[in-house]
C-alpha cells in the first residue's frame, strides 16, 4: 500500500507547491509560469478534492486488477519466472484534439513516405542509383532482406501497422525518436491501459470528452481483411507469435482474442504446394493472412535465417505468389535503422514534394566525412548508437563518458564510421506521475499507432505513454521496469469521437457451429491445462485433510488413517514419520512435511509447483480463456507465496487450501461453462477426467495397500478426499465398510468423483474425436478408452473388496494398478495421434 498524505484530502495548493518540473524542459502539467495547462485543469481540480484514502484505494485496485488479469511483460535474462507484472501509473497522459490532429497528419505523411521508400528499395532501387541513399546503408544493412527484392505486397503496402516513439522538445515541438515498422508492439497494452482506467477511475473518464479506442480496433480488423488476395467468403486470419517466452506475449494473446484470430506459432503452420495451412484437428486449413509478431528474418528458415525455429519454411515463396498476405510485409524493418534517419527529409521532398511534417531528432550518420567530423567534435553533446539495430547494444551518452572513454569512442568512430550514427541529446518533456500519493514529474515517450486504411492511414486517438524506471533515464524500457500510462485525446464537443472505418463490411458468410481451426498445439495445451487444474485440486483436497487432522482430535488422526495420504502426495517413497508408542503422530515432523508438500517450489510435485505448471499451460492458450477465469488465476497466485514462521502452520495451511480448492473449482467451472462443446472443450475435459481417474486410482491404492483391513477412520478420510461423504451418508445409514465405499468411488458411474464416471466420460470424448487420416477402424486411444470403461463396468465390487489372509485385497490392487497404467497409456496415445507439439512441460 503506498504512503498517503496525512490529511483526509489533498489540498490543491499543496499539489501545486509540491509539483516542481525541472527547468529547461516542457512539462505537460504546468507551463513555464507555473500555471496548470488547460488540458489538465479539470482533472487537477478533481485530484485536489479527492480524499487521500480514495487515491490510495484506486492505486491498490489498479495493482490488483493487473495481477488478476495477468497483464505481464516478459523479461529476458532474469532467473526463474520471466513474467513481470505490467507497471501502470494511475494518472493519464492528456493531449488536446488540435495538437493530436497535427501529430496525426505528420505521422500519416511519414508512413506513406516509408511505403514509397520500401517500394523503391525492394524494386527498381532508383534511390541507390541516384545516390539519394548510400548503398552501404541499404545493401550492408542486415535488415535489408535480399530474398524479398522484387516482391511487392498487396496494394504496395509494406507497412500495414506502424508505431512511432515520440518525444517533446522544450519548445513544445514533437519529434520522432524511433520508428517501429517491422512488428510494432504496444497496441494491446494501450487498450488494456484504457480498460484499467475505466475500472478504477470511471468518474475521470466520464468527466472528460476522451476519444474512444474501440473504433481503431474495429478498423484494424476490417483493414487486415482487405489485404487478403485470395477472396473468400470467410478468410482465415492468424496472428503469428514467437511463443510464450516473448517479451510481449501477453499482448499477442490479447490481440488474438480482441480480433478473433487464432494465435499460432511457427510449428502450427505448414506450406503445401505453395499455400500456407494451419494444422488443426480437422486437418489442414488454408490461411489467407498472417499478422506477424515474429521478426522478419526469423519468419522463413528456408530463405532467411536458417537457424530460426520460429518461422515457417516456404512462407516467403507463398507470399511472393500471392497465396498468403503478411502484415507487416517482410523487409519493412529496414526503416528502423537509425542510419537512414538523416535522409528522410530529402526523401520526403523527392517523393512527395513537401517538407517532413513530423521530423526526427537531428541525426548524423558517421559514414560521411563531414558528419563524422561533426560527431567527433561534439561527442560530449550527442548520443551515439548503432546505425543498424543490434539487440546487444543501446545508446552511449557522450555527456556521461569520461575523458578517456571519449577518446576511445572517437578512435572507434574513425575506425568503423559506417556502423555508427549520433543524434541530438533532446531535453525530453515531463508528465506528472503519482508517487507515494504525490505528483512527481517524469520523462516520457509516447508511442503512437496507425493502421492502413485504403490509400491512407488511420491513427489511434491516443497511444501508449511510457515512463522510464529511473527518473533520469533517457531511454524507456519495460525490460528495466518502465511503466505505462493511459493516453487521452480530448475532443471538442462539436467533433464526433468515433473513428470512421471507411471500409466495406464483409459479405454474408455461411453459418457455422464449429470453427474447425483448433491447432494441434492448442489442443495439447488445453489437455494439459485440464490435467493440471485437476491435479492441483485433487492435491489440495488431500492436503486439506492432512491439515485438518493435524489441528483436530479424533479417530481420523490415527497414523494408520493418515500416513497413506501423505504417501500419495510425496511420490518419492514412503514418508518416515516417527510415531511414538502412544500412537500419536510427531506433529512437528508432520507439519514440516505439510509445508514442503504445499509451498516448496523446488519439490516437483508440491502444490505450488503444480499451480505454476497450471499457470504456464493457461498462459499458452490465454486467448481462448474467459477473462473471469484469468482473474481467478491471478488470485490463485497468492498461494505461491508461502508463509514465513507461523506458530500453527497447519491452521494457516487449512485456510489457504480451502481458498485454493474454491478457486480451482471456480476456474474449472468457468472454463467448462464458457467453452462451446467443440474439440477444445473435449480436450480440456479429457485432461481433467484422465487426471482425476489417475488420482482416484492412486489414492485408493495407497489407502488399501496396508496389510490390515482399512479402519473406519481411513475410510472416512478417503471419502473426504473424494468429496463423497454426503453421498455415502445418504445411501448407507450404517458404519463405514470397505465394499460400499469402493462401490461409490470405483464402480458408481453416476458419482462424478468415481473412477467409473471418469472412464465413461473419457470414452465418450475419445469416440467423438476425429480419427487420424480418416481411418475407419478405431485407433489406440479408442481401444484403450473402451477397454478401461468395460473393465470398470464388469468389476465385481464385493470380489475386489475381499481380503486375503494378510488383510489385503490382491484383486483390488491389480485392478487399480491396471487402471492407472492404462490411463497413462491413453494419455500417451492421445499425444501421439493428436498433438503435434510438446509445448507444455509434462510430469
Amino acid at each position: 500500500m503506498p504512503a498517503v498524505p496525512p490529511s483526509p484530502a489533498a489540498d490543491l495548493a499543496d499539489w501545486l507547491a509540491a509539483y516542481a518540473p525541472p527547468g529547461g524542459r516542457h512539462d505537460e502539467f504546468k507551463d513555464g509560469k507555473g500555471r496548470i495547462r488547460p488540458a489538465w485543469a479539470q482533472l487537477a481540480a478533481g485530484l485536489g478534492e479527492l480524499p487521500a484514502r480514495e487515491l490510495a484505494r484506486r492505486e491498490e485496485s489498479l495493482r490488483r486488477l493487473i495481477l488478476e488479469n495477468g497483464i505481464t511483460y516478459n523479461v529476458y535474462g532474469e532467473p526463474g519466472s520471466t513474467a513481470r507484472l505490467w507497471g501502470m501509473d494511475l494518472l493519464p497522459m492528456i493531449l488536446q484534439w488540435e495538437e493530436w490532429r497535427k501529430m496525426d497528419e505528420g505521422l500519416r505523411q511519414r508512413v506513406q513516405l516509408f511505403n514509397l521508400i520500401l517500394q523503391d528499395l525492394y524494386g527498381p532501387q532508383t534511390l541507390l542509383e541516384q545516390r539519394l541513399l548510400p548503398p552501404e546503408l541499404v545493401l550492408g544493412n542486415p535488415l535489408f532482406l535480399r530474398p524479398c527484392h522484387g516482391f511487392t505486397p498487396p496494394g504496395g503496402i509494406y507497412v500495414h501497422l506502424y508505431g512511432a516513439d515520440l518525444g517533446r522538445a522544450p519548445n513544445g515541438q514533437w519529434w520522432v525518436l524511433s520508428d517501429r515498422v517491422d512488428a510494432p508492439s504496444g497496441i494491446g497494452y494501450a487498450l488494456e491501459n484504457r480498460s484499467l482506467t475505466s475500472r478504477v477511475a470511471p468518474d475521470w473518464l466520464r468527466a472528460h470528452p476522451v476519444a474512444r479506442l474501440e473504433g481503431f480496433f474495429d478498423a484494424m480488423r476490417l483493414s487486415l481483411e482487405s489485404l487478403v488476395t485470395r477472396r473468400a467468403e470467410d478468410p482465415r486470419l492468424v496472428l503469428l507469435t514467437p511463443g510464450p517466452a516473448n517479451e510481449t506475449y501477453f499482448e499477442h494473446s490479447f490481440l488474438a482474442r480482441n480480433q478473433g484470430f487464432p494465435l499460432v506459432e511457427g510449428g502450427d503452420l505448414t506450406v503445401r504446394a505453395g499455400r500456407v495451412y494451419l494444422k488443426t484437428l480437422a486437418g489442414l486449413q488454408p490461411v489467407d493472412l498472417i499478422v506477424r509478431r515474429v521478426d522478419a528474418d526469423f519468419c522463413d528458415p528456408l530463405e532467411l535465417r536458417a537457424d530460426s525455429l520460429l518461422g515457417v519454411p516456404g512462407l516467403l515463396q507463398a507470399a511472393r505468389t500471392g497465396q498468403v498476405a503478411l502484415a507487416n510485409s517482410l523487409g519493412a524493418g529496414l526503416l528502423e535503422s537509425a542510419g537512414l534517419v538523416p535522409f528522410f527529409p530529402a526523401l520526403c521532398r523527392h517523393f512527395l514534394g513537401e517538407e517532413l511534417k513530423m521530423p526526427s531528432v537531428a541525426t548524423w550518420w558517421c559514414g560521411q566525412p563531414r558528419e563524422l567530423n561533426y560527431v567527433i567534435e561534439h561527442l560530449d553533446e550527442l548520443i551515439v548508437q548503432p546505425a543498424f539495430p543490434e539487440p546487444t547494444r543501446s545508446y552511449v551518452s557522450g555527456a556521461r563518458l569520461s575523458a578517456a572513454e571519449r577518446d576511445h569512442w572517437r578512435a572507434r568512430l574513425r575506425t568503423e564510421p559506417g556502423r555508427w550514427c549520433a543524434r541530438e541529446r533532446v531535453a525530453l518533456a515531463t508528465t506528472p506521475m503519482l508517487e507515494e500519493g504525490r505528483l512527481a514529474p517524469r520523462l516520457f515517450h509516447l508511442r503512437s499507432f496507425l493502421v492502413a486504411k485504403g490509400d491512407d492511414y488511420l491513427a489511434m486517438p491516443g497511444g501508449l505513454t511510457r515512463i522510464p524506471a529511473e527518473p533520469d533515464d533517457l531511454s524507456v524500457s519495460m525490460q528495466r521496469g518502465g511503466r505505462g500510462k493511459d493516453t487521452w485525446v480530448l475532443h471538442p464537443p462539436e467533433i464526433s469521437p468515433p473513428v470512421e472505418v471507411g471500409l466495406a463490411p464483409p459479405g454474408e458468410v455461411k453459418l457455422r457451429r464449429q470453427s474447425g481451426d483448433l491447432p494441434s498445439r492448442t489442443a495439447d495445451n488445453l489437455y494439459w491445462l485440464g490435467r493440471y487444474i485437476e491435479r492441483a485440486e485433487s492435491q489440495a483436497r488431500v492436503l486439506r485433510l492432512l491439515a485438518s487432522v493435524l489441528t483436530e482430535e479424533g479417530p481420523a488422526t490415527d497414523p494408520a488413517a493418515v500416513i497413506p495420504f501423505f504417501n500419495t502426495l510425496w511420490l518419492g517413497g514412503p514418508i518416515r514419520l516417527q510415531i511414538p508408542g502412544e500412537l500419536k503422530m510427531d506433529l512437528v515432523a508432520a507439519e514440516n512435511t505439510l509445508r514442503a508438500l504445499i509451498w516448496d517450489p523446488a519439490r516437483p510435485h508440491s502444490l505450488v509447483s503444480n499451480v505454476a505448471r497450471l499457470e504456464s499451460a493457461a498462459g499458452r492458450v490465454k486467448e481462448r480463456l474467459a477473462n473471469d477465469a484469468w482473474r481467478l488465476l491471478g488470485r490463485l497466485q497468492r498461494l505461491r507465496r508461502g508463509p514465513e514462521q507461523v506458530p500453527v502452520l497447519a491452521g494457516r495451511a487449512h485456510g489457504d487450501l480451502v481458498e485454493a480448492i474454491v478457486l480451482l473449482a471456480a476456474i474449472s467451472g468457468l472454463l467448462m461453462e464458457n467453452m462451446t462443446r467443440g474439440y477444445g472443450w473435449r480436450f480440456l475435459d479429457l485432461g481433467r477426467r484422465i487426471e482425476r481417474g489417475i488420482q482416484v486410482a492412486t489414492l485408493l491404492q495407497n489407502a488399501f495397500a496396508a496389510g490390515t483391513a482399512p479402519a473406519p477412520a481411513l475410510l472416512q478420510n478417503l471419502l473426504a478426499c473424494c468429496d463423497s461423504q454426503l453421498t455415502y451418508r445418504r445411501r448407507y445409514l450404517t458404519h463405514l465398510q470397505p465394499a460400499p465405499v469402493l462401490d461409490l468411488l470405483v464402480c458408481d458411474d453416476a458419482n462424478p468423483r468415481s473412477l467409473a464416471f471418469q472412464l465413461r466420460v473419457v470414452r465418450e470424448h475419445v469416440e467423438a474425436l476425429p480419427r487420424a487420416g480418416g481411418e475407419a477402424l478405431p485407433g489406440a486411444p479408442e481401444r484403450l478408452a473402451l477397454g478401461l470403461f468395460s473393465d470398470a463396468r464388469l468389476v465385481d465390487v464385493r470380489q475386489i473388496a475381499q481380503e486375503d489372509a494378510q488383510g489385503a485385497s490382491p484383486t483390488l490392487k491389480d485392478f487399480l494398478r491396471t487402471a492407472a497404467r492404462d490411463l497413462a497409456a491413453l494419455s500417451e496415445a492421445l499425444g501421439q495421434v493428436y498433438f503435434a507439439h510438446g509445448a507444455v512441460e509434462k510430469s
